[in-house]
């Protein structure tokens, strides 16, 4: 329920402000897709308006502006990715994880992508951080209000956090409020969660941007 009616749904209504505010990738993400090796297979697993150009969503309305971008995009969940095991060189997923509600889902979420890479292939993982310097959170598990403006080229705000259960859609002068659900991860969380799968080896791990993040490779 937290899934699809705190993040599916929002995403699929914020969308368009969504993204007019995503218009370029963070250094450290521009650097290691420029890595990757020519030919390689890549996709962007929850990959919101795009990165790369073969990826995919859980929003049907983001997955209609990445097609209008040109962009290869199919609508699929994290935890359950529709392609065979072994079919990409790497696998991308940016601030996805973190949307995950339970740990029993967010392992989920990282078996899925390690599922569809190639042995030998690196997986790209970024997280929202509990450790931030921009925000407070009351608990790992809260909701994060995006403002959605009437006019889509203002800018939205991110500001303040809740740990409340209810979904919150008021009108604010010329915005309204929809809570989308978080689980930041404190340091070290996203580690453990690769170390529990049998076939992953962490190559890296960093802080960037408020966010957890690792690239790791499948051994077999």
């Amino acid at each position: 329920v937290l899934e699809s009616e705190y993040v599916k749904d929002v995403y699929n209504e914020i969308a368009e402000h969504f993204s007019e505010t995503r218009y370029r990738p963070w250094p450290k993400i521009k650097e290691f897709v420029s890595n990757v090796k020519k030919g390689s297979i890549v996709i962007d697993i929850g990959c919101g308006n795009g990165v790369v150009k073969l990826g995919s969503d859980r929003s049907v309305e983001l997955a209609k502006i990445c097609h209008k971008r040109g962009f290869e995009i199919s609508v699929t969940d994290i935890l359950n990715i529709p392609f065979k095991d072994n079919s990409f060189d790497v696998v991308m997923s940016i601030a996805v994880v973190h949307h995950l509600a339970g740990e029993t889902h967010r392992l989920r979420g990282l078996q899925e992508l390690v599922r569809i890479l190639r042995p030998g292939g690196k997986v790209l993982v970024y997280v929202w951080a509990f450790e931030q310097n921009e925000r407070d959170f009351p608990a790992q598990d809260c909701f994060v209000p995006w403002h959605l403006s009437k006019n889509v080229n203002k800018k939205s705000k991110e500001s303040s956090v809740s740990s409340g259960d209810k979904k919150e859609e008021k009108e604010e002068g010329e915005k309204k409020i929809l809570k989308r659900f978080y689980h930041v991860f404190v340091k070290g969380e996203l580690e453990g969660l690769f170390n529990k799968l049998p076939n992953v080896k962490i190559e890296e791990s960093y802080y960037d941007h408020q966010n957890w993040c690792v690239v790791a490779s499948k051994t077999e």
